[in-house]
């Protein structure tokens, strides 16, 4: 855990910015000045050994970093066959119109829902929802 002290305030993990002016926060960094855990941290703590630094930054006025760009943030999902990708996509959407799957370039539409993806060679293939009738994308079928 770090605690970072600013001119008008402190931050914790470069979370949000927390003012010395509130009461809360007051009671916060008095803990951590008598070497006590704070409370918001107690249970934290019973689950996890926590090491605490603070760094005095307090000739400098605060300024938000930027926050760091995480690609994928969401739960991760097992789908082992085509079935599974297939529920994924219809439960993923609020009304879902008929549709199949199919590969891009070359275009293969994944019809046998029994095979499992290593099976029906897509491994690190692109896949495709399309529409069921209607025309494949640039004139190929």
């Amino acid at each position: 855990m770090v605690v970072r002290l600013w001119k008008d305030g402190f931050t914790v993990n470069d979370e949000e910015f927390r003012s010395y002016s509130i009461p809360e926060n007051q009671d916060f960094l008095d803990a951590i000045k008598r070497g006590e855990l704070p409370a918001e941290w107690e249970s934290r703590a019973e689950e996890e050994e926590l090491e605490i630094s603070v760094e005095d930054l307090t000739e400098e006025n605060y300024v938000p970093r930027k926050k760091a760009f995480h690609p994928f943030s969401g739960r991760g999902y097992r789908l082992g066959r085509i079935a599974d990708v297939q529920d994924f996509v219809a439960r993923s959407q609020r009304s879902c119109p008929p549709f199949i799957l199919t590969t891009s370039r070359p275009f293969r539409d994944l019809n046998d829902k029994e095979l499992n993806l290593e099976e029906a060679d897509l491994a690190n293939a692109v896949i495709v929802q399309r529409p069921l009738n209607t025309q494949a994308p640039f004139g190929h079928s």
